[in-house]
């Protein structure tokens, strides 16, 4: 069952810009809802094998606790901490292996865990009263999040049995520094945020070098999951998706508005999240087309006649591309492929677009824009 965003949020999502090296990629999502009745299901983690994690309060049977689960093929599978009425799931890996975190009865602290093989196993960061893994790769390295006596947070990753605390580094801060980590791929690169109360920085790490997704005091882009092509997305005043960011820097990073949180992805770019809208709208989105531009590069400076190159692949046929400059149709051509060179006009940071459009109507396209000389 689809879920049915309005228009204007539905076309931000299935129109998500973005950049890796010189090629742009765009892609059109199908959504289907995540749901069981009674259930308010946050979904948190997705691996390769389309098994997604999360947690849920079953507001149906009037169970104010909250419940980790699996979701495989169609089924939902409780994951609860022995002894427990607090427990969420919140990362899995290929080979089934989930992390989360629990409370027990009359007690504050939060611990973490590790489920392997149906076997859990406690995981508590040194000297901290709270720890909260979000994420495990292939490789068995756990990231998350442990808070110290003083109820500062810092970043963790760990390792078979080496626990590291991750401090990001925040210029001028202004009092206390948190660090949050959210996701790691199997490339051992690392997503999180760190924030004081003036702002904080979305950044990826990767060994042992900070790369940040906006300048400080600007409006934060907080990553929630990585996957090993690069692509991230992420959520804080506004919700962002971004392919291949770790490979391209921080140009065209697309905004989601709305009340859309895209909360993880898996390397087929499978996106699961919540439509904050509504209690029950968990949902899954699949790409059912996608474009991808080969010329001219985003940013690029060109001149004519502009070489057009790009690709489109979906699950219906692509019947049609268009060439859109500033809000004006210059080209059109049926196809899977676009290959040509065209005289569009000459101007700084025109806006350039590149659409496909398949036989049932999907469209996918890409925005760069361009230096026309």
């Amino acid at each position: 069952m689809a879920i049915r965003f309005s228009a204007f949020l539905a076309a931000l999502l299935a129109t998500a810009v973005v950049a890796s090296g010189q090629t742009s990629l765009g892609i059109a999502y199908k959504y289907n809802r995540l749901y069981n009745p009674g259930w308010f299901i946050n979904p948190r983690g997705i691996n390769n094998n389309n098994v997604i994690v999360g947690s849920y309060v079953d507001f149906g049977s009037g169970d104010p606790a909250t419940h980790g689960f699996i979701y495989e093929k169609g089924n939902f599978t409780v994951v609860d901490f022995p002894g427990t009425n607090y427990s969420s799931a919140t990362g899995i890996n290929d080979d089934g292996d989930v992390v989360g975190y629990y409370a027990l009865p009359n007690n504050p602290q939060t611990h973490g865990y590790l489920l392997h093989q149906g076997v859990f196993t406690t995981i508590n960061g040194p000297g901290s009263s709270n720890t909260y893994p979000s994420a495990i790769n292939n490789l068995g390295t756990i990231v998350g999040t442990c808070t110290d006596e003083n109820g500062v947070n810092h970043g963790f990753v760990y390792h078979h049995g080496v626990f590291q605390k991750v401090d990001a580094p925040l210029v001028d801060s202004n009092g206390r520094v948190d660090t949050l980590l959210f996701g790691v791929n199997n490339a051992g690169m690392i997503v999180g945020s760190v924030s004081d109360r003036s702002g904080g920085r979305g950044f990826w790490l990767y060994q042992n070098v900070f790369h940040f997704l906006n300048a400080r005091d600007t409006i934060g882009k907080f990553p929630l999951g990585i996957n090993d092509r690069g692509d991230i997305v992420g959520s804080s005043q506004t919700r962002f998706l971004a392919f291949g960011v770790p490979a391209q820097g921080v140009s065209n990073v697309e905004y989601i508005r709305g009340w859309t949180y895209v909360q993880g992805l898996n390397d087929a770019r499978i996106l699961i999240g919540v439509d904050g809208e509504f209690l029950d709208a968990a949902f899954v989105a699949t790409p059912i087309l996608t474009i991808q531009v080969s010329s001219p590069a985003n940013r690029s400076n060109v001149t004519n006649p502009v070489h057009v190159a790009a690709t489109a692949v979906g699950q219906n046929p692509g019947t049609l591309f268009e060439v859109w400059v500033n809000y004006q149709k210059v080209y059109s051509v049926e196809g899977t492929s676009l290959d040509a060179d065209m005289n569009v006009p000459v101007g700084m940071n025109e806006r350039f677009v590149i659409k496909a459009v398949d036989s049932s109507g999907e469209i996918a396209k890409v925005v760069d824009q361009i230096n026309v000389n």
